[in-house]
């Protein structure tokens, strides 16, 4: 690897640790019971993969969630952006807001709308904020 590579990499690491939760969140749920991320090779090759598709841009802003989810999975989803959790959602992940702030941040969610995993290990903005809204996601019968 060159150097010119390498720093393309770090550019892209940086994009998706500034922005990439919900991307993060998405790759989390890939597999039941839910795993952790990839490893970094892996990550990135989701990156480009992902934007090359246009489900998201570069600075991870999750355009497609479904056909990411499709594309992991290898099932079909629908999913919804709602105020209110459903308990009967398959994939739940929430929207947190730190009005100190003025962050968000995306997180696993759980049906009893406890967090299951966050992609920062411990974000102040679910610590002191609330959830904003929640993206609902739903496997196709």
């Amino acid at each position: 690897m060159k150097q010119k590579e390498l720093r393309k990499v770090s550019e892209v690491a940086k994009q998706i640790y500034d922005y990439g939760c919900y991307f993060m969140s998405l790759l989390y749920v890939r597999n039941t019971p839910y795993s952790e991320v990839p490893t970094l090779d892996e990550l990135l090759k989701y990156y480009d993969t992902f934007i090359a598709n246009g489900w998201m841009d570069s600075d991870c802003y999750v355009k497609d969630p479904c056909a990411i989810l499709e594309y992991l999975t290898g099932k079909k989803y629908t999913a919804k952006k709602s105020a209110v959790l459903d308990p009967n959602a398959n994939i739940i992940i929430g929207r947190w807001h730190n009005p100190t702030t003025n962050l968000h941040h995306f997180v696993v969610m759980d049906r009893a709308n406890n967090v299951v995993w966050d992609s920062l290990g411990y974000s102040i903005t679910v610590a002191d904020g609330t959830i904003e809204s929640y993206r609902l996601f739903y496997e196709c019968k």
